[in-house]
């Protein structure tokens, strides 16, 4: 039994080298799309998607293929989303003892716009064959790009490319084959989507379906099928709190059921942005306007209620109306909310003031150095802090860093906001001395 099953896995790695790519759950399927779900940063695979997550993570999950006695597949993967970038790091493990695959994978992404993101990634695959017939081993190192665009609040467009460097020499494709990756997804209502996925391999060319909806806050229901790969699936998470459980069962024509089991835990509350009951974007306005807070004076527990918000931007809002103002669209945009979700906030909120091109007087200066006169015992006016705050976030500094830099700004203490400066471990030393030169130019 032993020595067919050795070959049939040997036959396997001049066909299709690492083919089952182990990952979350909700992934559904065993091998990568372009088109990926980020609320939980742990089913994340495209690294154009890292800046999206708004979370930091770890997330582990293991599954048995086609439930095979003693071959398993295992993944774990632990990310941060801070601003405009995103990182991740991922170990998956696909295998029996006497042949074995272990992918690790370093992932970064950026999004200098709100309606496209780019990532890049490193994967180091070994792998291992150990029997008394046949030793085997293998070690390659090769890269990936993305690019994902959101020309419109309902409309994604992802693509990837795997494995570039067997692109560029085409003498390993036997083992990394240079796969590329298409995606499509659609979400004609808040809280539902439909993704159409598209696969270049080694063994031809592979269409995915899937569909999304987060039935509620706490509740997502996914589900899948692709012909080509002979594949049906269907996937169930639950969010509570921090945590995430996701399970999944997935069935192979040929090969059998495999069932999948997650865990997801995060930095800040999970709530997924749950389907409209209101009926198909037909809703009524005024009983939803009754429903509605001002952002702009509503309490943190209200804030909590929003669906779409986590603990990481009802901070983040509460903050800025304390240390810089009322809430804009812009100023929602440099918080870290997307176009995308300051669309879908509007159905919880109003109350956001006009976005100004200047703010207060012209020929006041922006930072610092000027008359405290306009803000009393607070020191420096709100116009000035509003400008430092910009001025920070245009510089690519996060928002997080910027409120507590704004916020030391507050008194007008030129020493004390130096010293605040200084002690932010995060920034370099000519870094911190351009920021100071923000506040104070």
């Amino acid at each position: 039994m032993i020595k067919s099953v050795m070959l049939i896995f040997y036959a396997r790695i001049v066909i299709s080298s690492f083919e089952y790519k182990g990952g979350s759950p909700v992934n559904l399927f065993p091998s990568y799309t372009a088109v990926s779900q980020y609320q939980d940063g742990g089913s994340i695979t495209n690294p154009a998607y890292l800046p999206l997550a708004d979370n930091t993570y770890l997330h582990v999950s293991m599954d048995n293929p086609y439930s095979i006695d003693g071959l398993y597949s295992s993944n774990i993967a632990a990310g941060s989303s801070k601003g405009i970038y995103g990182y991740q790091f991922a170990w998956r493990r696909f295998g029996i003892r006497e042949y074995m695959e272990n992918i690790f994978e370093a992932n970064a992404g950026i999004m200098p716009v709100k309606w496209i993101s780019a990532g890049a990634g490193a994967s180091y695959y070994c792998i291992s064959i150990t029997s008394g017939e046949i030793s085997f081993k293998s070690r390659l190192l090769d890269y990936r790009g993305s690019v994902h665009v959101t020309p419109f609040s309902w409309l994604d467009f992802s693509y990837e490319q795997d494995n570039i460097i067997s692109m560029i020499h085409g003498n390993r494709e036997d083992l990394l084959y240079p796969e590329k990756r298409f995606g499509i997804a659609l979400m004609p209502v808040r809280g539902f989507s439909l993704s159409w996925n598209r696969n270049w391999s080694i063994t031809g060319t592979a269409d995915y379906f899937s569909f999304e909806t987060r039935l509620l806050p706490f509740l997502m229901l996914r589900g899948g099928y692709s012909r080509e790969a002979s594949t049906y699936a269907a996937a169930l998470s639950v969010a509570y709190d921090n945590f995430i459980l996701s399970y999944s069962v997935r069935y192979h024509s040929f090969l059998g059921i495999t069932h999948s089991l997650g865990f997801t835990t995060c930095y800040n509350r999970v709530k997924y942005d749950n389907i409209d009951y209101y009926g198909s974007g037909k809703k009524n306005t005024e009983d939803i306007r009754s429903e509605r807070v001002n952002i702009n004076t509503c309490s943190e527990d209200e804030l909590k209620k929003i669906p779409i918000l986590n603990d990481g931007l009802i901070n983040r809002i509460t903050r800025h109306r304390e240390i810089i103002g009322p809430l804009s669209k812009k100023s929602l945009s440099q918080i870290g909310l997307t176009g995308k979700d300051i669309d879908r906030l509007m159905d919880f909120v109003f109350g956001l003031v006009e976005d100004k091109k200047e703010w207060g007087n012209k020929n006041e200066k922006k930072g610092m150095n000027k008359t405290r006169g306009g803000s009393g015992a607070k020191g420096i006016s709100l116009d000035a802090r509003k400008r430092i705050f910009e001025g920070l976030i245009k510089a690519g500094l996060s928002a997080n860093l910027s409120l507590i830099i704004s916020e030391a700004a507050i008194k007008g203490d030129r020493k004390q906001l130096i010293n605040v400066i200084h002690t932010l471990p995060e920034l370099t030393e000519a870094r911190k001395k351009e920021i100071i030169k923000i506040c104070f130019e």
